[in-house]
């Protein structure tokens, strides 16, 4: 009689793994019945502006559902075969290989699908900031350096990750918030600069109507911006244990990835800003 001995490290990773991977569906599932709500609310409200962008935040937003929606549906999919390569180990499966490598293929896409999304919103942001800045190309030459960077940077980590130092690791998640701050500041300050030089000639309601969109802006992208540096803070726990760690991180980080994954839906709303 055979007897099948199990490596205790090799099933704790994959258990954390499973772990992360059905605290972030969970939280992925519930950001998006609340992201599809306030889409259409936001689609709705564009429809009836007359803006020249009219048709660009269509686009882009109609992207990002699909993206978002892409990752969702992945989401689910590794969820199903995390607990299946769990099974597949304990009962010592020949299928335990195969299992593992279309893991890794969908969490490749996974990741290319967050990156994508992130990119699309930052896209967006900076075209709001372009508009707001009366067609100024030369305003978006940070924003354009920070997304080349964090893509750039993004790239060369993903091939090294595991021999690269931390701070080398994080650098592409911090260029990410430090680009995406930039443009709030940006958006946000020129709005209020408007404001200001045009106090004499503008009547109480308009003022308003620039006060609540400094307001959204700010609001949204603080949400934005504070998802991702609370993502990088788990992600650097993982960091400290990339295999057999507490699973409390596991479940923390997978809390904070599926937030992420979800949380264009603050640009969105962003867009139906007046």
């Amino acid at each position: 009689m055979d007897c099948f001995k199990l490596d205790s490290s090799e099933f704790q990773a994959n258990w954390n793994q499973m772990l992360y991977q059905i605290s972030a569906t969970f939280s992925m599932l519930l950001l998006y019945a609340l992201y599809v709500v306030l889409l259409t609310f936001s689609l709705y409200t564009v429809i009836r502006q007359n803006s020249g962008g009219r048709r660009f935040f269509l686009v882009t937003s109609s992207a990002m559902f699909l993206l978002g929606t892409c990752d969702v549906v992945v989401s689910v999919l590794l969820v199903g075969i995390s607990i299946r390569v769990n099974k597949a180990q304990v009962q010592g499966s020949p299928d335990l290989p195969r299992l593992l490598q279309l893991y890794n293929t969908f969490f490749v896409v996974d990741a290319i699908l967050m990156v994508a999304n992130n990119l699309v919103t930052d896209i967006l942001f900076s075209y709001r900031c372009y508009i707001v800045w009366g067609l100024k190309k030369t305003i978006l030459i940070g924003p354009i350096f920070g997304m080349f960077a964090t893509v750039a940077v993004g790239a060369y980590t993903a091939t090294g990750s595991e021999t690269l130092p931390k701070i080398v690791f994080l650098t592409p998640y911090i260029t990410a918030v430090a680009t995406s701050v930039l443009l709030v500041c940006l958006t946000a300050g020129r709005i209020w600069y408007i404001k200001r030089e045009a106090r004499s000639e503008v009547d109480g309601q308009i003022f308003a109507q620039r006060d609540t969109a400094i307001a959204m802006l700010l609001e949204s992208g603080a949400i934005y911006c504070v998802s991702i540096i609370i993502w990088v803070v788990a992600q650097s726990l993982i960091y400290q244990f990339p295999n057999s760690g507490p699973e409390s991180v596991y479940i923390f980080f997978g809390v904070t990835s599926g937030v992420w994954s979800q949380i264009v839906v603050s640009a969105v709303l962003t867009m139906s800003v007046p």
